[in-house]
């Protein structure tokens, strides 16, 4: 019973590993899982104001908009 979640990491991040472990576990216990894997981003590229930064803020935002229509 864990609810939707979105999981975010970049190639380079060394939590990498751990978050696509983690996304396939939580999909394996039935629960929805998004996971989205961001090519050459550094661990915590989100909070960077960067062009990158900005776009996984914004497919974040979009993912929270729709959990909750």
């Amino acid at each position: 019973d864990l609810p939707p979640a979105l999981f975010t990491v970049g190639t380079e991040d060394p939590l990498l590993v751990d978050s696509l472990l983690l996304a396939s576990r939580w999909a394996t216990a039935g629960s929805p899982a998004t996971l989205d894997v961001w090519p050459g981003a550094a661990h915590a590229f989100d909070a960077f104001p960067t062009a990158q930064g900005s776009l996984v803020r914004r497919r974040l935002a979009d993912w929270l908009r729709q959990q909750f229509r």
